[in-house]
C-alpha cells in the first residue's frame, strides 16, 4: 500500500479517540458530572449547569466524538460533531509530521497561534492507510514540505 498517491483521488477516514482509550473516557465523564454538580451547588439553577456542560463538552469533543478527515484535490477537511475545519492547499505554508499525525499550518513559521490555526490530521489505525495519507499530502501540498519524524518520510 505504498507508492505515489494518484492526483485527484480522495481519502477519507475516521478516528475515534474515546474508543481507543475507554479509561480516559470514564475520567472525562467523571469530570463533566463533577463540574455539573459543582455548578449546581454554586448557582442552584440549571442554566449555569447547562452552560458549564456545553463549554466543557466543546473542549473535549475531539476526544469524545469521532473525527472524520478528508483529503481531496481542493484541500483537507476535519469534521467533529458540528465543528468543520477546512484548509485549502494554496493556504498551507508548513507541514509538520509527528507520531500521532501531521499538522498543516497556514503560518510560515511556528507561532503561539499554532493551536488555533491549521489542522492536525491524526493517522488512521491502518498502517498502510497512514502511508497513503502521507503520500497524498506530498502530492497535494509539495511546497509545504514535510518536516518532523524521519520514519514517516518513507
Amino acid at each position: 500500500m505504498t507508492g505515489a498517491h494518484p492526483a485527484g483521488a480522495v481519502l477519507e477516514w475516521r478516528v475515534h479517540l474515546a474508543r481507543e482509550r475507554p479509561r480516559a473516557l470514564l475520567f472525562v465523564a467523571g469530570v463533566l458530572c463533577a463540574s455539573a454538580a459543582l455548578a449546581y451547588a454554586v448557582f442552584g439553577h440549571p442554566l449555569p449547569v447547562l452552560i458549564t456542560l456545553a463549554l466543557l463538552f466543546s473542549s473535549v469533543s475531539e476526544f469524545v466524538l469521532p473525527v472524520t478527515y478528508r483529503i481531496a484535490p481542493e484541500g483537507v477537511t476535519r469534521r467533529n460533531g458540528v465543528n468543520i475545519t477546512t484548509l485549502a492547499w494554496n493556504e498551507v505554508r508548513r507541514m509538520e509530521v509527528y507520531e500521532e499525525g501531521v499538522r498543516l499550518s497556514p503560518l510560515a513559521r511556528p507561532s503561539a497561534l499554532e493551536p488555533f490555526r491549521g489542522i492536525l490530521i491524526r493517522y488512521p489505525a491502518d498502517a498502510g492507510m497512514r502511508q497513503h495519507v502521507l503520500d497524498a499530502l506530498r502530492v497535494y501540498s509539495p511546497e509545504a514540505g514535510p518536516k518532523g519524524v524521519s520514519d514517516a518520510e518513507g
